[in-house]
């Protein structure tokens, strides 16, 4: 058995190197779990009988409930504390009942970071992985507007391929230097969607990213990010006066207003 304590410097390597293994080819993942055990002493047997299903979100659990746990690093006096909101896998909200859904409202977020969005209503805050294993059972079949949002303040790394489906033999690839000029520094919200039926569109969006010849090109950048499995998605109902298409328009204004101009990274029209 290895090692079960890390400092955060080496937790964040080595989930650096599980998103590699995520897509790499079976040589690749061989030389890299190597380097797991060589470097780190870390052995994903000793916490999942899946290698190849075992991600770097896997890793922020077993911090959470305590399996792994974070050391000082001698040349860091921070303290360290985990995020209890980062590392927790909390079970899907229930969908906003009609009352608390949204209504022609003015309310639109302070800025774009998950405490101002939670403020307005949006809810849910899953990765990708989780919202598939439940088969969407906590997003409303309702109309909705929605985010995919990125904790990590980290410069993004780009896959050079895109793993998300062919639809119409359609390559989404895009290439990483287009990618490198449409990020937003310091913006955690990387798209911005809406949705008629809520849970039928994350589900056609997740299909996508998953490899299926699924038609939503709509937000096809965020698969190239190499921590792409870490983005949360979160939404909110909307009901009323309003529609999902105008308040997501209403969004996005606010968003330019808060980034000179720009869109999300991965919204190429609104």
């Amino acid at each position: 058995m290895g090692r079960t304590a890390f400092t955060h410097a080496e937790l964040e390597s080595i989930k650096e190197l599980l998103r590699e293994v995520r897509y790499a080819d079976r040589s690749r993942q061989k030389t890299l779990r190597n380097k797991l055990r060589s470097q780190y002493d870390f052995y994903i047997s000793d916490f999942a009988t899946d290698q190849q299903g075992f991600t770097a979100s896997d890793v922020d659990d077993l911090v959470r409930r305590g399996v792994i746990t974070i050391t000082a690093d001698p040349d860091d006096h921070r303290t360290i504390t985990p995020r209890a909101d980062r590392l927790a896998l909390e079970p899907i909200a229930a969908p906003l009942a009609d009352s608390n859904a949204l209504k022609l409202a003015d309310d639109l977020p302070a800025s774009f970071t998950r405490e101002a969005l939670e403020a307005i209503g949006f809810v849910g805050w899953q990765i990708w992985d989780r919202l598939w294993a439940t088969d969407l059972a906590g997003v409303p079949a309702k109309p909705a507007v929605y985010v995919v949002y990125r904790e990590s303040a980290d410069e993004p790394t780009f896959l050079e391929t895109s793993p998300a489906g062919h639809f119409k033999g359609q390559d989404p690839t895009v290439a990483v230097e287009v990618l490198e000029a449409k990020w937003v520094p310091t913006a955690h919200t990387v798209y911005i969607g809406k949705a008629d039926v809520a849970r039928r569109r994350l589900r056609e969006f997740a299909r996508f990213g998953a490899g299926h010849p699924v038609g939503h090109r709509g937000g096809r950048y965020i698969w190239q990010l190499v921590d792409s499995d870490e983005l949360l998605v979160a939404w909110r109902t909307i009901n009323g006066e309003s529609t999902a298409r105008e308040y997501e328009k209403r969004l996005l204004a606010r968003f330019a207003e808060r980034h000179d101009g720009r869109r999300p990274f991965a919204n190429l029209t609104g």
